[in-house]
């Protein structure tokens, strides 16, 4: 439905941190392809905090991600 979370590459890898939040917010704004379901979360589903906050989360799950060497 949307983007793989961290693997092969977390979001936070290939999109700017100034892009996620708006991503996030309207996803068909900045990237859209055939067969792209990930819905938008306006204001009132998820406030600027709590986008933050999931920006945070990916940030974090990029440096816990288990790397192939």
């Amino acid at each position: 439905m949307g983007p793989d979370l961290n693997l092969p590459l977390n979001p936070t890898e290939y999109l700017k941190e100034s892009v996620l939040p708006r991503y996030i917010r309207n996803p068909k704004a900045i990237r859209s392809w055939e067969g792209s379901k990930m819905p938008g979360f306006g204001p009132e589903v998820l406030s600027d905090g709590d986008i933050a906050n999931i920006v945070a989360y990916l940030k974090e799950m990029a440096l816990e991600k288990p790397h192939s060497d």
